[in-house]
C-alpha cells in the first residue's frame, strides 16, 4: 500500500486480493469507519454493484467504451440526490463527456446547506477538509492537489488516486444523508 499526504493513522487504504480482472477492491478507513470501494472501467460490474450494493463505485468513464442502462437510469433518477463540494460542473461535465450522461438536477453543493447549518457564512467557500473537521469533527485530513491534478485517465489508479476519489464520496455521501 502505497502511503499519501491524505493516507495517516486516520485514512488509510488497503487493497484486497480478487481474482477479478475487470476491478479493483480496496478497504478504507476513514476515522473508524470501514467501506469498500470498487474501481472498474466495467459496465457489467457496475450493473452488479447498482444492482446490489451500497458502496462506493469509482467508474472509470474515460475507459468504457459504454455505460450502462442501469446507470443512466440511476443518474437521471428524480428521487436521487447527488451531493458533493464545489461540484457546481459536474454535471456539465457528465453532459459534454464522451458517453453523454445527464442528472435529473444539478448537485447540491454541500458548503451551502453545512453554512446554514453551522450559521457560518464563511463555510461557503470552505474546503473538504474545513467542512470535515466541522461536520464530523475529524482535523487533520489533508486532500492531496497534486492528485486531484494527476492523470485520472490511466488504466490503473493509483492507491491515492482512489483513496482520494473515495474519501470525497464517502464524506459527502455521509453528509447528504444529514442535511438532505
Amino acid at each position: 500500500v502505497q502511503s499519501s499526504e491524505m493516507e495517516d493513522d486516520d485514512v488509510t487504504i488497503q487493497e484486497f486480493n480478487t481474482d477479478y480482472d475487470d476491478k479493483e477492491m480496496y478497504t478504507i478507513d476513514f476515522y473508524g469507519h470501514n467501506f469498500i470501494t470498487t474501481v472498474t472501467a466495467s459496465p457489467a460490474v457496475v450493473r452488479n454493484w447498482i444492482q446490489s450494493t451500497c458502496r462506493c463505485l469509482i467508474f472509470q468513464l474515460t475507459r468504457t467504451d459504454s455505460v450502462p442502462n442501469i446507470l443512466r437510469r440511476f443518474l437521471d433518477d428524480p428521487n436521487t440526490t447527488f451531493v458533493g463540494i464545489w461540484n457546481h460542473s459536474d454535471a456539465d461535465r457528465l453532459l459534454k463527456s464522451e458517453h453523454e450522461l445527464s442528472l435529473s438536477s444539478d448537485p447540491k453543493d454541500l458548503r451551502y446547506s453545512i453554512a446554514d447549518r453551522f450559521d457560518d457564512p464563511d463555510l461557503e467557500r470552505a474546503s473538504m477538509e474545513t467542512l470535515v473537521s466541522r461536520f464530523f469533527g475529524y482535523d487533520g485530513l489533508k486532500k492531496d492537489s497534486d492528485v486531484a491534478k494527476s492523470d485520472w485517465n490511466v488504466e490503473c489508479l493509483t492507491d491515492k488516486q482512489v483513496l482520494y476519489a473515495a474519501v470525497d464520496a464517502y464524506v459527502s455521501f455521509q453528509m447528504g444523508k444529514v442535511m438532505f
